[in-house]
C-alpha cells in the first residue's frame, strides 16, 4: 500500500507539472531582455513563472475589487486615523506578546 501511495503522488505530480508547447509572440526588446537575464534554456519555466505572479495579482485585484468600500470610518471609527490605526497596532502586538510569554512560561523545557 505504501509504494502504491508513493507511486500515485508521484503521477499526481508529474501530471501537475506537464508541459504544453504554445506558440507566443513578443515584443523583440523583451525577448532579448529574457534571454539575457535567464538564457535560451530557461525561458519557458522564467515565463511561465512569470504569468503565475501575474495571476495572483489579477485574482488579489478582484478580490480588493470586491471589497473596497467595505472598510468605512462609520463601520471601523477605531481607525479613523492614522495615529488610530498605530495605537491599534500596538494594543495588539502587545496582547499578542503577553500571550507569548504566558505559552512559553506555560511550556517545560527539557533539563
Amino acid at each position: 500500500m505504501y509504494i502504491k501511495n508513493n507511486i500515485q503522488r508521484a503521477i499526481n505530480i508529474a501530471m501537475s507539472e506537464a508541459k504544453v508547447k504554445t506558440h507566443i509572440v513578443l515584443p523583440e526588446d523583451l525577448l532579448d531582455e529574457i534571454r539575457k537575464e535567464v538564457g535560451a534554456k530557461k525561458r519557458s519555466d522564467f515565463l511561465a513563472e512569470a504569468a503565475r505572479e501575474k495571476l495572483k495579482r489579477l485574482r488579489l485585484d478582484k478580490v480588493l475589487d470586491k471589497a473596497a468600500g467595505l472598510w468605512t470610518d462609520e463601520r471601523y471609527p477605531e481607525f479613523k486615523t492614522e495615529e488610530d490605526v498605530r495605537s491599534q497596532i500596538r494594543a495588539f502586538r502587545k496582547r499578542a506578546g503577553q500571550r507569548l510569554k504566558t505559552k512559553l512560561h506555560a511550556t517545560k523545557l527539557p533539563s
